[in-house]
């Protein structure tokens, strides 16, 4: 990945030398005159690495910096500071204002490109390890085959909001003959069709995970047992419209339980599998309530 340099320095002839030199490099610059304008900037598009100029009207480098490091967008960018100013406690107070490096002017054209070198691939670095962390985060909580949460992230969030709830536990009615006549692809492709009809319905606030194998389990925060079902009768709906091949239709069994006396989410499942179980005894593709 290329890196974004702006260049903030009130003596445009230092914006110019310095942007010749990095763009002779490879990387992309833009340039500002002063504090203001830096940020304003920033805010529209956060570089990849600033280079400070210290001594500026109005605005003076340190501020700059010490607010860029105050907003949530812009406080990782690195800032390297490039100044005349050459006394120790100019450098420290650079570095308290929140710089990662200081470049005395004049400066050396060598020097800059090793230091900004140095910052790049420290930022490429720190970028893909926060994509790698994402892809393991996601790999812990989800399914892979549905892209829905599995049921580790459901159980650890739950214990974590301790509120009244609701549960929707269903599966899909047949799996198995599913899987024997049309082969596991198709179920494959079922499980998924399911779940992009549970991922559409669902509100914001609630959890929906692949229990397991063909099994799904929805937690519903604040959601009483009766509007628990008037979900849960509308995603039936839709699985029953949810069309994955013209050889069959998909239908699903559910139950219901909700929280009223503070009961453990263990004894919840129970109770809605319970009620699952009856629905199946009553003909499948039918809602029960513990």
């Amino acid at each position: 990945m290329t890196s974004d340099i702006l260049i903030v320095d009130d003596t445009v002839e230092n914006i110019r030398l310095l942007s010749k030199l990095l763009k002779d490099e490879g990387y992309q610059v833009r340039g500002a005159a002063d504090g203001k304008t830096a940020l304003m900037l920033c805010d529209k598009k956060p570089p990849s690495l600033i280079l400070l100029d210290i001594m500026m009207p109005g605005m003076n480098g340190y501020d700059v910096c010490r607010h860029l490091k105050e907003q949530p967008e812009t406080k990782d960018i690195p800032v390297i500071f490039l100044s005349a100013l050459n006394e120790l406690t100019d450098k420290i107070t650079a570095f308290r204002a929140g710089g990662v490096d200081y470049i005395s002017k004049p400066f050396e054209a060598l020097e800059v490109l090793a230091r900004v070198a140095t910052h790049s691939r420290i930022v490429t670095l720190q970028r893909t390890l926060m994509e790698k962390n994402a892809q393991l985060k996601a790999l812990a909580e989800t399914d892979s085959l549905t892209g829905l949460f599995n049921r580790r992230y459901l159980i650890s969030q739950v214990n974590h909001r301790p509120v009244p709830y609701s549960l929707i536990l269903f599966d899909i009615d047949d799996f198995k003959q599913i899987n024997d006549q049309y082969g596991h692809q198709f179920g494959d492709e079922v499980l998924i069709c399911l779940s992009n009809v549970v991922m559409e319905q669902c509100r914001e606030q609630d959890i929906a995970a692949r229990w397991g194998g063909e099994e799904f389990l929805i937690y519903l925060p604040n959601t009483h047992l009766k509007q628990a079902k008037q979900i849960a009768e509308t995603l039936r709906v839709n699985i029953n419209q949810c069309c994955c091949n013209q050889a069959r239709s998909i239908s699903a069994s559910f139950g219901i339980a909700s929280q009223t006396q503070g009961e453990s989410l263990e004894l919840l499942i129970k109770m809605a599998d319970s009620a699952l179980y009856r629905s199946k005894l009553k003909g499948k593709n039918c809602v029960e309530l513990a």
